[in-house]
């Protein structure tokens, strides 16, 4: 697929587990500042009742749109779960998505930002 090489094959411990990738370039791209973008993130939470509920809530009170959300079971810890989230947000609106993470960062272990797209190219 794209002509690219699979570096490792088999290597989930989930059956039917699917893998998102990206494709990086040596050259910078222009941002136009004035478009929509997705954020891509992913955490670890303590399994609550209402956790996600209550995520979705926080990113709605911030104006974020959520385009994506799934959790998944750790297997080493079960009282934990890994969530990814994809949210769509406005560029001229900066502090929303930082005052989200920061009140996110709160609720939850860990946080990583996975990546961060135009909307037109997701």
């Amino acid at each position: 697929m794209y002509s690219l090489n699979i570096l490792f094959h088999n290597i989930s411990n989930i059956k039917n587990n699917t893998t998102r990738f990206i494709i990086l370039q040596d050259t910078p791209v222009n941002i136009i500042e004035d478009t929509s973008k997705i954020i891509t993130l992913a955490f670890i939470c303590i399994k609550k009742p209402q956790l996600l509920k209550n995520i979705h809530l926080l990113f709605k009170k911030y104006y974020l749109n959520i385009k994506y959300l799934t959790s998944q079971d750790i297997s080493s810890n079960p009282i934990k779960s890994i969530c990814y989230i994809d949210i769509s947000y406005y560029v001229l609106i900066p502090s929303s998505i930082k005052n989200a993470l920061s009140e996110l960062h709160t609720i939850v272990d860990q946080i990583k930002i996975l990546g961060c797209y135009t909307k037109n190219n997701y």
